[in-house]
């Protein structure tokens, strides 16, 4: 009798237990569904939102270059600068600018009329962008906290060439953040051309290697300046690793070959980026004196470096260096000894048949360098 009860009991328990269970996955789904629909309805009204608003601004944004494209075709940019200067701007104009997002569009706006047109044309957008206050707005951003605010403030004030704040541009060359250092690089050489590269005697912090490349590429708009090359000079004993590496860059580009002897002497700096870029330019500049010269730093440099001192040489090896490259073969290993089969082929007349008399002697240690060789040669050459 005491069994059967407890067997009942058991059983009314665990019949308890199923449908508690069952009660509570179904409470649980319910709650599930309701969260799960609350944030669908969440999604689609931020969905709502953020696509009701990009339409507004694009809607206000047009209706800004509307407004700003009716100005100027009132005349106001067919007006001598002098004469757009002193004359006063209409009361409407200025009330419509009160907002500070109209401003911002208008800037907008005027940069990119101002990048397309130069002289008297370009000089009034200018002056339009002083007397309509939208500078004040510019040195704002120029005084901002934010990186990226200073940055965008640099921007617009060389673009609309405001000149008056070259001091400013030559202090953010050396911001703390490298955007901004390199926006205000970027807006003295827009507005000086090779004179503005007298930042350079100042710079505390590294110039990038797509700064250098982006400001030679804007100097090429520019006359090469007569004394670019004392400034090199001076730059290549700078204290700035990067502003050597840069005034390097300069007298390959523009092939200031009277920079040969200043590069060679380069190849002694204890910075290895600078020897090799060195080795490289003196390649380009090269005279009778420079395939010695690159022997000569050859057995100072690391294995990686030997590879780029070969790669340079290639340019100016001649028979005079064929011993040297035939030493290399018997000391040196791996890539080195391959480049310099390919050196000794491509530049020593008789430098193929000496590697394949040699594969022939010891084809366990020569016949695949001679391999190698053969196809490097071009096949203008062969």
């Amino acid at each position: 009798m005491t069994n059967k009860l407890i067997f009942y009991s058991c059983l009314h328990g665990s019949q308890l237990a199923n449908v508690f269970l069952r009660h509570f996955k179904q409470d649980y789904l319910f709650g599930a569904i309701k969260v799960l629909a609350l944030a669908i309805l969440i999604i689609i009204l931020l969905t709502y939102i953020r696509l009701f608003t990009k339409k507004r601004r694009f809607l206000h944004k047009n209706q800004i270059k509307k407004k700003l494209e009716g100005w100027i075709g009132s005349g106001l940019l067919d007006k001598k600068p002098e004469e757009l200067r002193n004359m006063p701007i209409p009361k409407k104009m200025l009330g419509y600018l009160n907002l500070r997002i109209r401003r911002q569009y208008v800037i907008d706006e005027l940069i990119n009329m101002r990048r397309n047109f130069s002289g008297e044309l370009g000089a009034n957008l200018s002056i339009l962008y002083e007397r309509f206050g939208l500078k004040q707005l510019s040195l704002k951003k120029l005084r901002s906290e934010k990186w990226h605010l200073r940055a965008r403030g640099i921007q617009e004030l060389y673009v609309m060439e405001q000149r008056d704040m070259l001091d400013k541009f030559y202090d953010a060359t050396n911001d703390e953040n490298e955007f901004v250092r390199m926006e205000a690089q970027t807006g003295i050489i827009h507005m000086l051309g090779f004179n503005g590269l007298e930042f350079l005697n100042h710079a505390d912090y590294y110039i990038t290697e797509w700064q250098q490349l982006k400001i030679l590429q804007q100097l090429d708009s520019y006359e090469v300046r007569p004394s670019l090359d004392n400034w090199i000079q001076k730059w290549l004993r700078s204290e700035n690793n990067s502003v050597v590496l840069f005034a390097i860059r300069l007298s390959d580009h523009y092939q200031l070959y009277s920079q040969h002897d200043n590069l060679a002497n380069c190849l002694h700096h204890e910075n290895e980026n600078i020897r090799i870029q060195a080795a490289c330019s003196l390649a380009q500049l090269a005279n009778e004196n420079t395939a010695d010269i690159l022997v000569k730093q050859f057995p100072k440099e690391n294995s990686h470096n030997k590879i780029r001192l070969l790669d340079a040489m290639e340019t100016v090896t001649t028979e005079k260096q064929k011993p040297f490259l035939i030493e290399l073969l018997v000391n040196e290993t791996g890539v080195v000894k391959l480049k310099a089969a390919r050196v000794l082929a491509v530049c020593c007349p008789g430098g193929l048949d000496y590697l394949e008399e040699k594969a022939q002697q010891d084809p366990v240690h020569y016949k695949g360098i001679f391999l190698y060789a053969q196809k490097q040669i071009p096949e203008w050459f062969s």
